[in-house]
């Protein structure tokens, strides 16, 4: 994995771990789920530099607890932001870091 695919995938995590706390607002405002610290999470992924790091994280906890916290933001989604089976839904989900991230990696 080059630099830029390294900054890339960081890139792209930190999108995602942008929009999840967002939707892990939204969930906790409507009882759906209860508030996450993912400030640890973050931290892990800012100080991904290599392709070795990326590799590491993969296997580590971290991406599992972000692939587990992106279903659960589907969720949340699904039940307050956008109805399901919609043209709406369509546009939105097109257009989400976390949907793009499940097309990669789920």
């Amino acid at each position: 994995m080059v630099k830029v695919d390294v900054e890339g995938f960081r890139y792209e995590c930190l999108g995602v771990l942008e929009k999840v706390e967002s939707l892990i607002n939204v969930g906790v405002q409507n009882g759906i789920t209860k508030q996450y610290d993912l400030s640890s999470l973050k931290k892990d992924i800012e100080l991904l530099q290599t392709a070795k790091d990326v590799t590491n994280f993969k296997a580590d906890r971290g991406f599992k607890e972000l692939k587990r916290l992106t279903r659960l933001c589907g969720r949340v989604c699904c039940e307050v932001v956008v109805e399901p089976n919609t043209i709406m839904q369509l546009v939105v989900c097109n257009t989400c870091p976390i949907f793009e991230f499940e097309k990669n990696y789920l």
